[in-house]
């Protein structure tokens, strides 16, 4: 073949790595992402090229598909195939800088809050995603910069906080998330990085009754951790009518006496497990009515088979602890004199008494000794001078024989129960096993965490502007959203295939994360064939690793997404409907 048509043939031929991209934008589309978005900002048609909600989704897609820092946009887009993702005649270009920072600047003016509730209302909707319980929880995340002054009065502070990502040497922002049993996002708000957990579970249950209609709200379920339990957050739940589930926290004098009432009373209620797995926990639970404020609510002793590793360092701590305090008093008990043996003994007894429901079995003997008085002058003694005065003085010597292994299985025992408060009185209707098993879904929202906080996913926050940082954080918020409903998607097929699927690590699994869905995507790569003035896409997997074709029909759609010219186009009447 002539090597210049050869040359002209590869001249032709363009391949982009698409990854997750074409996936995302599918998503996208289908919750309708840049229509409620433009819908809701102020903005003018004429003085820009690319609509905010367009600009919005390109962050989305670059957050869920390249997941690391988002400082270089445009770079991203460069070797990816802009059209097919946007439109006709759209570039990496496009998304510069000035034009992200344009809009989030609109973003936060319309109120990140208020969009992306219009959002999240849009994608539940079209997927079909039942509320009936909604967990809560905040979290923080560090971020890079001086952030010195408050460019808007209205913004989040970046200030500096107890930071749950143990970064106390910088600043942070916080997000208070709500999602479903699923795992879906529900709620979601942006707040300050000093923020109170207590305070803004008060104010979120205020707002509840504007974020759902009365028929879902009656029936809704509010479930948080114990930092909800407080005086005036129970207050907000009985005026709004809210119903909750809630841990009591640990350093409530009503947890300790309740689960010491429970072992006395030893009534247990065994109500299994959760899980078929083998080593499972196995639970009881021992239920109290009891009155704060004057409102009745049902507290539940939980008791669990199982304690996880931090309780058990928290009793070896706490027996050290112990030996220490032992060692040191009874020294300063052995520095002590006693006149007469039977005062030695009762100094002893009392020690003991005083240490007899710690960890260590404690027993003791008196001694005596005999301290020689001072001679009244230094020097050699005269022949005529009278010895010095002896005395007998009786000292109690403490020691620790060993543990105390009752003391220490009971402090096991005790550490394996917590206690839950709720408003839901029928019990009946809601037994402790509901009950517990509402509660135990709320690692559900502390695995969202762990996805909004991975370093692949966000990078370090570079914007210097309060109000850019705040309206960043919703746009990282509309990207969990469609990361829960992604991985809820393949969830649901694969249960229904009932055949799992290869993940990262070459393991089977019928419940892939999203992180290792879109992880799974980065290998599919788009071959670009341009003849007679078109261009004609190939998708094709560059490693075939995984079964990406199956992953696409599983997560809603097929490899026609990467190979489209560009996304549907929507008329202006379905714009407006």
């Amino acid at each position: 073949m002539d090597p210049k048509a050869i040359l002209k043939a590869l001249r032709c031929l363009k391949t982009v790595t698409a990854g997750a991209t074409s996936l995302v934008a599918g998503m996208c589309e289908e919750v309708g992402l840049v229509d409620v978005i433009d819908e809701a900002l102020h903005w003018d048609k004429a003085r820009w090229r690319l609509s905010p909600g367009r600009l919005i989704e390109g962050l989305v897609i670059c957050i869920l598909s390249d997941r690391k820092a988002l400082y270089r946009v445009e770079e991203f887009y460069e070797g990816k195939d802009t059209e097919s993702l946007f439109g006709k005649g759209v570039r990496a270009c496009d998304f510069n800088d000035d034009a992200l920072a344009r809009a989030l600047d609109r973003l936060f003016e319309a109120g990140g809050n208020r969009v992306l509730g219009q959002v999240i209302s849009s994608a539940l909707k079209v997927h079909e995603v039942s509320v009936d319980a909604i967990h809560f929880d905040t979290t923080s995340l560090s971020v890079q910069g001086e952030y010195e002054d408050q460019d808007r009065p209205d913004a989040i502070e970046i200030v500096f906080g107890h930071s749950t990502d143990r970064r106390p040497d910088l600043k942070q922002i916080k997000f208070g998330v709500g999602v479903t049993r699923e795992g879906v996002l529900n709620y979601g708000e942006v707040l300050s990085g000093n923020g109170s957990d207590k305070k803004w579970n008060g104010v979120t249950i205020a707002r509840l009754k504007d974020l759902f209609p009365k028929e879902v709200l009656k029936d809704l379920i509010y479930v948080a951790d114990s930092s909800f339990v407080t005086e005036g957050n129970l207050e907000e739940a009985a005026k709004h009518e809210v119903k909750f589930v809630s841990r009591v926290p640990a350093t409530f004098a009503v947890t300790s006496e309740l689960i010491e009432k429970a072992w006395e009373e030893d009534k247990w209620e065994s109500i299994g497990g959760f899980s078929s797995q083998k080593g499972a926990a196995h639970y009881w639970a021992c239920e109290y009515p009891h009155k704060i404020a004057g409102r009745d609510y049902r507290f539940i002793v939980v008791r669990s088979s199982s304690m996880d590793a931090r309780k058990e360092k928290s009793i070896k701590k706490a027996i050290e602890r112990s030996r220490k305090e032992i060692e040191q008093e009874a020294r300063e008990l052995l520095s002590r004199e006693f006149v007469c043996k039977p005062d030695a003994e009762k100094a002893a007894e009392l020690f003991i008494r005083k240490w007899r429901d710690g960890f260590h079995e404690l027993s003791y003997e008196v001694i005596d000794e005999t301290i020689v008085g001072k001679r009244p002058r230094p020097g050699r003694p005269r022949k005529d001078e009278e010895p010095p005065d002896k005395r007998v003085v009786y000292k109690a010597n403490v020691r620790i024989e060993g543990l105390d292994e009752a003391q220490v299985n009971r402090a096991r025992e005790r550490e394996s129960c917590f206690v839950l408060i709720t408003n839901l009185m029928d019990a009946g209707k809601y037994p402790p096993k509901r009950i517990l098993g509402e509660y135990k879904e709320q690692t559900t929202v502390e695995a969202r965490f762990s996805f909004l906080k991975s370093p692949y996913l966000l990078g370090q926050v570079f914007l210097k502007k309060q109000s850019r940082v705040e309206a960043l954080g919703y746009v990282l918020l509309m990207a969990l959203l469609l990361a829960t409903l992604l991985e809820r998607r393949v969830r649901r097929n694969l249960k229904a295939e009932g055949e799992p699927i290869m993940i990262p690590g070459k393991r089977m699994a019928m419940q892939p994360t999203a992180r290792m869905i879109l992880e799974m995507l980065d290998t599919a790569q788009v071959t670009h064939i341009e003849y007679g003035g078109k261009v004609r896409r190939v998708w094709h997997d560059r490693r075939q690793l995984f079964d990406l074709p199956r992953l696409l029909r599983l997560a809603g759609f097929s490899e026609d997404i990467y190979v489209r010219d560009q996304p549907p186009q929507r008329t202006e009447d379905q714009q407006n409907d």
